[in-house]
């Protein structure tokens, strides 16, 4: 045992309490408590009235900052976004003629994305985003970086192994500061699995940005690395209408842009 494990207390924290259960359904108890042994392993979460049996005397009491729940994971997050989180549209017209998801990509989203190209910048960006969803509770998740390698490999650096980041595919409809280096890529791809393993992510940004011929190269190395994938669908109508009656007609569905490219 090391010397901090035989410094520490059982404690005990009392407050209101959430706990998710089987089959989608939340336990709450107004007056709640979880109990930690003196190895610092939650032993008991339930009701403060059932929590005796597991505290000893010298047991540290205190109470809960606000709803105790388990920690969260995000499964679809943008690091590169955070400093202008909340304002994702701002500016863009409710009528503006590609819809305000393009819009806002174009005037809010990929200029905060190409700041990120500079490695100092993107990990200050970083930093900050593990501060704030760690202050909230969320330990983890599935995040997108840009299709910078060097900006993809600070964020697994940086963030803890609970968190998987995904190298940005785009090579059209998109500033040139944030393609993909398509000479590079394949290699790119490689040595962060190389290094980082299945927390790398292997990401289509959306159909409306990565041709077919890129999404297939993606998608073989996910394959063949064992990686995931992760990519958009549907989020706007304006999106929608572009991708089935302009890019890709003769897919039938947005759905299958990606299926038969092997996302």
């Amino acid at each position: 045992m090391s010397e901090q494990a035989t410094q520490l207390r059982p404690e005990a924290v009392r407050g209101p309490l959430l706990i998710p259960r089987p089959g989608g359904k939340v336990e709450y108890f107004a007056d709640g408590a979880l109990v930690g042994d003196a190895q610092g392993l939650l032993c008991y979460a339930g009701a403060w009235q059932g929590a005796s049996g597991e505290m000893s005397g010298d047991v540290v009491v205190r109470r809960a900052d606000g709803v105790m729940s388990p920690p969260f994971v995000d499964v679809h997050i943008h690091i590169p976004q955070h400093p202008i989180r909340g304002r994702f549209v701002e500016g863009v017209p409710a009528e503006a003629p590609e819809g305000q998801l393009l819009a806002g990509l174009k005037r809010n989203v990929f200029p905060a994305e190409i700041a990120c190209n500079d490695k100092p910048a993107a990990e200050r960006v970083i930093s900050q985003f593990l501060e704030d969803t760690l202050s909230h509770g969320v330990v983890g998740g599935a995040a997108y970086m840009t299709p910078s390698a060097s900006a993809t490999e600070a964020a697994l650096t940086l963030l803890p192994p609970t968190w998987r980041v995904g190298l940005l595919m785009m090579n059209q409809r998109c500033p040139n500061d944030l393609r993909t280096n398509e000479r590079t890529f394949e290699a790119d791809v490689r040595g962060l699995a190389d290094r980082f393993g299945s927390r790398l992510i292997v990401t289509d940004r959306f159909a409306v940005a990565v041709n077919g011929a890129l999404r297939r190269c993606g998608a073989a190395l996910a394959q063949e690395l064992g990686l995931w994938t992760q990519t958009h669908l549907n989020e706007q109508g304006g999106e929608k209408e572009l991708i089935e009656g302009v890019m890709y007609p003769d897919a039938g569905s947005y759905t299958e842009v990606y299926r038969r490219d092997g996302l």
